[in-house]
């Protein structure tokens, strides 16, 4: 056997080996990525985001091509993520409101980027164990659980799915021998998707660019004419990005403020990579004081001389380094420059990419000082156990860090733990309380949010609703009048309060309200309903009964305005009247059980018909057999026939029921015959 044979048939057994092994290590990060997860499937929605993206989402709720072309055409929660909004339509069209298949989906296309990852770091480095350990690193690091476990994040799994898929049909392109136009052409596509799943993959062409340098290409026009359509499509999801959140109020900082906060962001993502301690799903702006921020702010700019002679005291390994320095802080650039809408100054999903380049850079190292000692078993090297030992770490603080995620007041409760000045935090806690009955519980919660930030308009608004809930009017028309302030179009915040005026008697306050309602929703019949009943409770009869034949115009349905006006005519003593509309309700709503007792009471009360009020209290109290009163009505109809044995009868239902009878007129003879 010549030695070239000899060679190529060591070289298929090394491929086939290495093959081996490279399945092998894609098995164990599922299995493992899996199992670091696997208790968050226990978790349920939040009321942060997870109702706007899914509970109270109208579009994920239809499938069809005029429900897509609905999704492909609006923003939610001022962002552009079609993709995002359809995959989450699927989800609901298997799950319905199960939170349990929506964590899943979550999951596997975690465990789906973390191997798509492998793929492109062992391309990438050549090196099975650098791509092993570097994908670990990242795949079971608690600093992904946020993207992971919160079920609005899927927009965060989903681009960085479509953007790895994009890289590696761009590094299958460029280590092509004959570089073929059709892989160009797959890696666009991916990145069109990407940049629909969410606006953050603009970063791609960006990582493209990074990849030519790592393969060292040095064709700057050909480089430059693959990237046109890129930055051309980035460019227009840019601008579309701006003008989904130009409604929302940004986060605004002076420019020179603003390096610090940059700087200190990138010190503080490239810190929890090593020590992921204190998280929390809400870190705050940091507060000025005599208008300046904390000194560690300031320091923090000491981070980029410390990179740069980082880098020229390792020139051996400068290629590897700049990589993996580039991949931390590209992702990270589209956040530093305009900080993101919301009260978080510094998150932890927005490490989901950045995390990749940390990840590569301490397996290359480990990798070259393993190499450099000469140190054939892993079992040898002091460094690995270092590495078990971080990585057990990482995957108990991440199973730790589900449960955080668990319901809202795990999270929120967690959040005000490690930040307690963050509004957002008490105002959801005030939502659970509120959302359980819990009213009174619910006030303190809102008031906490309101005093660390007096503007937060959605706390007034909360605590508004609590009041009115427990009929406290005057100070829910006090927050209710703040809201109003902020947003006087807000329905039903002006609603509420036209009620609170009317429970507190003050007319005009509450017709001025139902005016402008009205105003803004002519066609509204309830408006009408209401507005009438302030007309009535002060006599206004004309303008009352105006308003109800306009609600009943618009709805002849409407069985409120129909009682409203049954009793405006018993209030002008037009009985026969209100017993004709009585009969109306029954025939619209047979199991009206109210309108019986009143046409039972005028029947008996003004035309002596005791026939038949008995007959309408009986049917009353068929329909709804705890309403005590129809029972006193069958009680006192018996007493004016003079059968005295049936009113008896009633009398004893009552006192059985645990209604006080014994003052009655005829207790006497009822408890002698018991």
């Amino acid at each position: 056997m010549s030695l070239i044979k000899k060679w190529r048939m060591i070289k298929d057994a090394i491929i086939n080996n290495e093959n081996k092994a490279a399945r092998l290590c894609l098995m164990l990060i599922a299995i493992i990525t899996f199992a670091a997860f696997a208790n968050g499937l226990n978790n349920n929605f939040t009321n942060w985001d997870d109702d706007t993206y899914v509970t109270q989402n109208p579009y994920i709720k239809d499938l069809s091509f005029e429900g897509v072309k609905t999704i492909f055409s609006v923003y939610v929660s001022a962002h552009y993520h079609p993709l995002t909004l359809l995959s989450l339509a699927v989800d609901y069209s298997l799950w319905g409101y199960n939170s349990f298949g929506y964590i899943l989906t979550n999951i596997l296309f975690h465990i789906f980027n973390s191997l798509l990852l492998f793929v492109f770091l062992r391309r990438l480095s050549g090196r099975l164990e650098i791509s092993f350990i570097a994908v670990l690193l990242f795949a079971i690091h608690p600093m992904r659980v946020e993207s992971v476990i919160w079920i609005s994040e899927r927009k965060d799994v989903l681009y960085v799915f479509f953007s790895l898929l994009a890289l590696l049909s761009y590094q299958k392109y460029i280590t092509n021998k004959n570089p073929a136009l059709k892989l160009l052409s797959i890696s666009f596509l991916f990145f069109t998707a990407a940049l629909l799943s969410k606006a953050s993959a603009v970063i791609v062409p960006l990582l493209m660019l990074l990849t030519d340098f790592y393969y060292r290409r040095t064709a700057l026009i050909r480089i430059g004419l693959e990237k046109t359509p890129f930055f051309a499509l980035s460019l227009i999801f840019g601008l579309i990005a701006i003008d989904a959140q130009s409604g929302v109020e940004p986060n605004l900082w002076p420019f020179p403020e603003k390096l610090f906060l940059a700087s200190y962001a990138l010190n503080f993502y490239l810190i929890k990579f090593f020590a992921p301690f204190y998280q929390s799903a809400i870190i705050p702006f940091p507060e000025k004081v005599n208008q300046l921020l904390p000194l560690k702010y300031y320091f923090s700019v000491l981070l980029f001389p410390a990179l740069i002679y980082l880098v020229y005291k390792l020139r051996s390994h400068r290629r590897e380094l700049l990589f993996g320095l580039l991949l931390f802080i590209i992702p990270l650039l589209p956040i530093l420059i305009k900080f993101p809408i919301g009260p978080a100054f510094l998150a932890e999903r927005y490490t989901y990419i950045p995390h990749m380049g940390l990840s590569f850079l301490v397996a290359y190292f480990y990798n070259y000082y393993r190499r450099k000692s000469e140190i054939k078993h892993n079992l040898k090297n002091p460094l690995f156990g270092l590495l078990i030992i971080f990585m057990v770490f990482l995957l108990v603080k991440t199973i730790d860090r589900n449960a955080v995620w668990r319901n809202n007041t795990s999270l929120f409760t967690d959040i005000i733990s490690k930040n307690y000045r963050v509004p957002l935090a008490h105002h959801n806690l005030g939502n659970v309380a509120f959302e359980r009955g819990h009213y009174e519980q619910a006030i303190p919660h809102y008031s906490r949010a309101i005093e660390i930030n007096a503007a937060f308009h959605k706390s007034y608004l909360g605590r508004g609703l609590s009041y009115y809930q427990l009929n406290k009017c005057e100070e829910a028309i006090d927050d209710f009048t703040i809201v109003l302030k902020k947003d006087s179009n807000n329905t039903i915040v002006r609603q509420s309060r036209a009620l609170c005026f009317h429970k507190l008697n003050k007319p005009v306050e509450a017709i001025s309200d139902f005016d402008k309602l009205i105003e803004m929703s002519p066609e509204n019949t309830s408006l009408y309903n209401n507005r009438g009943g302030v007309y009535l409770s002060v006599g206004l009869y004309q303008m009352a009964l105006k308003d109800f034949e306009k609600a009943i115009a618009l709805d002849s349905t409407h069985i409120s305005a129909y009682n409203n006006k049954a009793l405006l005519y018993e209030a002008v003593e037009n009985f026969a009247k209100a017993a004709d509309i009585y009969t109306q309700i029954i025939e619209l709503s047979p199991r009206f059980y109210r309108a019986y007792n009143a046409r039972g009471i005028i029947m008996a009360e003004h035309f002596g018909e005791l026939n038949k009020a008995y007959n309408d209290f009986n049917k009353a109290y068929e329909i709804n057999p705890l309403m005590h009163e129809a029972v006193g009505n069958m009680l006192y109809v018996n007493l004016l026939k003079g059968d005295t044995l049936s009113a008896c009868k009633y009398w004893r239902q009552l006192h059985d029921q645990g209604i006080d009878m014994t003052a009655h007129a005829i207790a006497e003879t009822c408890q002698s015959e018991m």
